[in-house]
Formats: structure tokens, C-alpha cells, sequence
């Protein structure tokens, strides 16, 4: 069985091997062994979005209805890339109406306040730092890593059990470190 890594793996397996392993050489480690840390750095990575509740590399097709009756609505994933598409009450706006602050994921109206109603408001965009890893912050890749690190270094009962039960690695047993290079990351819900 050959395990790839995840469209949205936060780090290169040549990153891990050299974290994980002083010999890190593909050919010094038979596949189970490279599957096992493939396996391992989807559910990482996995766990990483999940709590953050954000999207690291880039992921399209991102569809949110917002409330309407506010000058400004915040977008659940960001950094935007591109110019999202957005709707008013059914109908497309141009990106003349609205300023995009990308970083903050932030559409604030031009004038006014977004057409008043429940999920009146639609945006399609697209939000991450790039199409591949290169373009992930440094310290989320070093907290990947690390949690990566912690769950391999288990004990081998424990890591035989995560690894035959399918068992998705939890965010609490993220260990505290790792907690505290991601916490500037984690989304928080404003409205």
C-alpha cells in the first residue's frame, strides 16, 4: 500500500524525514515506514485546519452566505485570493461596491450596508497563502513538525493503535507548543 500525501499536507515528506529521522534517506526506511509518516502528516495537517478553523494551502470553491444589514462581513477563510464573486439578494455586484481587505478576509460596502436580511449576502473565493507549502508560514510548518514529531515518538502500543484503528489525531492531544505557534491563526467568529 503507498500513502500520498494530502492536497493540503502543511509540510513536504523531505521536511519531515529530516525532522523525524537523522537518517533520513527514502532508501533508509522500508514503505510501511514512509506510509506510516505520510499517513501521519495528512492527519497532522488535517488537525492543523481543523483548528484554526482556516485553509493554509490554497483551496478553491468556497461558498458562505452572510447577513446582510452590516457595512462589513467577515469571510470564514482567509487570506482572499483573487476577487471573490459575490451576490446581493441574488443578484452579482461588481467589485466596485465593495473593498476587499484580503488578509483579514473583509468585505466592507463601499456605501451602505449589505443588503439587510438573513443569508442575503453570497461569496464564492477562493483563501489560503499559496498552491504549495513554500508559501506556508514558518511557524505553522515548525508546528506541524512538532505534533508531527510527538505523535511518531508515541509509544509503539499507542502508535500501533492510532495507526491500525484509523483513528484521526485529536486537537487535544495537541501538544502545548504547538498550541502556542498556531493560536494567532485560530479563527475566531465575529457575527
Amino acid at each position: 500500500m503507498t500513502v500520498s500525501l494530502a492536497a493540503n499536507a502543511l509540510v513536504t515528506e523531505q521536511e519531515a524525514r529530516e525532522f523525524l529521522w537523522t537518517d533520513n534517506a527514502e532508501a533508509s526506511h522500508d514503505a510501511s515506514e514512509l506510509d506510516n509518516m505520510r499517513r501521519l502528516i495528512n492527519m497532522v495537517s488535517d488537525a492543523i485546519e481543523k483548528w484554526t478553523g482556516r485553509y493554509f494551502i490554497n483551496h478553491g470553491d468556497i461558498v458562505e452566505y452572510h447577513d446582510g444589514g452590516h457595512e462589513e462581513i467577515y469571510l470564514r477563510h482567509y487570506p482572499v485570493v483573487g476577487t471573490p464573486a459575490v451576490e446581493e439578494n441574488g443578484s452579482a455586484l461588481d467589485a466596485s461596491n465593495w473593498d476587499l481587505y484580503p488578509d483579514m478576509g473583509l468585505l466592507a460596502r463601499k456605501s451602505g450596508v449589505w443588503y439587510t436580511g438573513r443569508h442575503k449576502v453570497k461569496v464564492s473565493y477562493t483563501a489560503g497563502y499559496g498552491a504549495d507549502t513554500t508559501a506556508i508560514p514558518d511557524d505553522v510548518r515548525l508546528a506541524c513538525l512538532i505534533w508531527l514529531k510527538a505523535t511518531y515518538q508515541a509509544t509503539a502500543e499507542n502508535f500501533a493503535t492510532v495507526m491500525a484503528a484509523g483513528v484521526v489525531v485529536r486537537p487535544e492531544g495537541m501538544p502545548a507548543q504547538v498550541k502556542q505557534l498556531l493560536d494567532s491563526y485560530r479563527v475566531v467568529a465575529i457575527r
